[in-house]
């Protein structure tokens, strides 16, 4: 959000029927442009504009106030992209510009702006510390179209500034690989773009089965408890028997081989493109990809902060990758194709969309200070320069890779969260996550023997892994009054019903029915036994729709206890000797 800002000063002026008229023109011809294009726009309409003088810097500048007649919330607008400047017929001295508003959703927004050139505003008595006092003066605001303050009907209001900072950093990103190196010999058509997590290496995340939602989410929150999962090296520190194996295992196997083939193609340029920060994986990432022998043109991890501990320059991965990608088709203009690898799908949509607006030759393709310069830019050198592009000769293509998990490691999980934990306010301590029964022993290692599981260890990446120690009645914490078959502590019968099909490559459960011990009245409800599954699809396995039933025809009786299921949590401690749950 925005500081508030002086709105006495404000330059604003009303928005007659002429001008109603006009902008409303403007916005259809560009809806209908971007959806001949292939894709979508959602407008705005605007209730008044105008320009709000900013002293703060040496020289006066403008901010473009836009009150959006929407309910939309406008605090959540990550990018904005402007058009090239059109002149407006009915009055001298103003023009106009389409402005597209991205968020997180899929289909971003546009809003119109009529604005006034060379507005003069008085600039007031500036005192300088240990210098002469600036006089009062009139000064006319420099307006670049960077400065932007947007308020919706509600009265939310956000600030926005797009930044000059990103091209800088991608260049001097770009002119530190060995493909500008070589540059001049080459004339790559193709740009080939490989994620690193989850599609070329299986990085180790947090497992379901071992920690609960709320320690996820604060380990993967940025430094809460320390810098974040995804800015932590320790979440790639794997031990040195792992690296010196070269990280056997942790290869996806199959994109490998098509970085590989990419990588001898002189014809294409071949990237490794990661939201992982330089600092600290610039110390591991290009080690790891040494050690498959793989020489990529490029190796780029997220370059912000280029100083450790600087502030970010990016608002997030998905800004830097799509940034990456315009700034390369301006450096390397011999570019016809971008193809992509990537494991996240909403991801893998928002590249689709970006890529398919390239393909517009009305469509400008530099980089520029915001994510989705794809559409609008302001640098005219940069517009022209691809301009030539068509939508027939300029190809793309984004490849969904099922992200896949390495193989389960419970012990090292252990070790590195509670390498973060030490020293923190918090400490590990079972926590409330399911509503279960849990089986006996004996129970356990009876269903084991009678339903055993072939799992295929020639695979890498993560294996089903045998559970089979608790009967789901619900997968979270239920009230105490709310809990089924008696409640909490109650001995139950259960028997067996059907059985998952064996050739499922996620694993094998049973469904049983239930009845308190002794009484024979079981339940109508069935309710899942997971033995066999992969412990990142623990939330998942459940989804008995998902699953191929049939009866077990096995009559057999076991035992268990209606419970609680716990994971391992935080808390913090609130007073020298008490414990308190944690907030989070």
């Amino acid at each position: 959000m925005e500081q508030q800002l002086p709105e006495t000063h404000t330059e604003q002026f009303d928005i007659d029927q002429v001008a109603k008229e006009w902008i409303q023109n403007q916005v259809d011809a560009e809806v209908k442009r971007v959806r001949d294009a292939g894709s979508s726009v959602l407008p705005f309409k605007i209730i008044n504009c105008g320009i709000v003088p900013n002293f703060e810097k040496k020289t006066a500048r403008a901010i473009n106030r836009i009150e959006l007649d929407t309910n939309v919330d406008v605090s959540k607008v990550e990018q904005v992209m402007v058009s090239p400047i059109t002149s407006y017929p009915h009055k001298p001295g103003f023009s106009y510009v389409n402005l597209i508003l991205v968020t997180k959703q899929p289909v971003p927004f546009l809003a119109p702006y009529l604005f006034q050139n060379n507005v003069k505003v008085i600039q007031p008595e500036k005192e300088q510390e240990g210098r002469k006092t600036i006089p009062s003066k009139e000064v006319t605001l420099k307006n670049d179209l960077r400065e932007f303050l947007f308020i919706n009907k509600r009265g939310v209001r956000a600030r926005f500034t797009i930044h000059s900072y990103h091209d800088g950093i991608l260049n001097r990103q770009f002119d530190a690989t060995p493909f500008a190196e070589q540059q001049t010999q080459r004339q790559p058509v193709e740009l080939a773009i490989f994620d690193f997590d989850s599609t070329l290496f299986y990085s180790p995340l947090l497992s379901p089965t071992l920690w609960h939602p709320t320690l996820v989410h604060a380990l993967t929150t940025e430094n809460f408890l320390g810098p974040g999962w995804w800015r932590d090296i320790r979440s790639l520190e794997l031990g040195d028997q792992v690296e010196a194996s070269n990280w056997e295992g942790f290869w996806n196997p199959h994109i490998l081989q098509q970085a590989q083939e990419s990588i001898k193609d002189p014809k294409v340029l071949t990237v490794v493109l990661t939201g992982r920060r330089v600092h600290p994986f610039n110390k591991v990432v290009p080690r790891m990809l040494t050690a498959q022998n793989l020489q990529f043109d490029m190796v780029c991890m997220r370059p912000d902060p280029e100083i450790e501990h600087d502030p970010s320059v990016f608002n997030s991965t998905m800004d830097f990758k799509q940034a990456f990608i315009l700034n390369m088709l301006n450096k390397v203009p011999s570019l016809e194709r971008v193809v992509m690898w990537d494991d996240r799908f909403h991801h893998v949509k928002r590249f689709r969309t970006f890529l398919d607006h390239l393909r517009n030759p009305s469509l400008s393709r530099a980089p520029h200070k915001s994510q989705h310069q794809h559409l609008y830019n302001h640098n005219k050198n940069h517009y022209n320069r691809h301009s030539s592009v068509t939508s027939s000769d300029y190809r793309f293509k984004v490849n969904y890779v099922h992200g896949i998990r390495p193989r389960y490691n419970p012990e090292w999980e252990k070790s590195v969260v509670n390498s973060i934990l030490e020293g923190s306010t918090y400490s590990l301590v079972p926590m409330p996550s399911s509503t279960v029964i849990s089986l006996s022993q004996e129970s356990v290692e009876k269903v084991k023997t009678l339903f055993p599981y072939k799992i295929h260890i020639e695979k890498t990446g993560e294996l089903p892994i045998y559970f089979g120690n608790k009967v789901v009645l619900a997968n979270k914490e239920l009230p105490r009054k709310k809990v089924p078959l008696g409640g909490i502590g109650t001995q139950v019968d259960i028997k067996l019903h059907s059985v998952s099909c064996y050739k499922s490559s996620h694993g094998l459960q049973l469904l049983v029915t239930v009845s308190k011990e002794g009484l024979d009245q079981y339940s109508e409800e069935k309710y899942p036994l997971p033995l066999y599954f992969k412990p990142s699809e623990r939330n998942t396995v459940t989804k008995l729709e998902e699953w191929d039933w049939s009866p077990t025809k096995i009559d057999l009786v076991i035992k268990g206890k209606v419970d609680y299921g716990h994971l391992q949590g935080i808390e913090t401690l609130q007073k020298p000797g008490k414990r308190g749950r944690d907030d989070q």
